[in-house]
């Protein structure tokens, strides 16, 4: 692995657990979440945003619904995203209740 995907791997595993916790927060502190924007601020340059889902390239979907926040992970579309499972990112479902 180059320095650069691997330097990619570390950045994207970051941001993975700062959604995940800001999410989580933000829920503890309002008990409701509408859009994931409203507990964290993405590279737009990065990450795809929507109001219900962040992704990263076809590789991560973390997406909100009322009760959870799902984290998928395709890891054969690049190197990065089989680099990424290798570091122990998996498909994930985190209550939010």
């Amino acid at each position: 692995m180059n320095i650069n995907t691997k330097a990619s791997v570390v950045s994207i595993k970051q941001d993975i657990a700062t959604i995940i916790n800001a999410v989580q927060s933000y829920v503890i502190i309002n008990k409701d979440i509408n859009k994931i924007q409203d507990a964290v601020t993405l590279n737009t340059s990065v990450w795809n945003v929507s109001e219900k889902e962040v992704k990263y390239e076809d590789c991560i979907s973390i997406t909100i619904n009322k009760h959870s926040l799902n984290l998928l992970i395709n890891a054969p579309v690049s190197k990065i995203c089989t680099q990424l499972s290798n570091a122990g990112i998996i498909n994930q479902v985190y209550n939010l209740n």
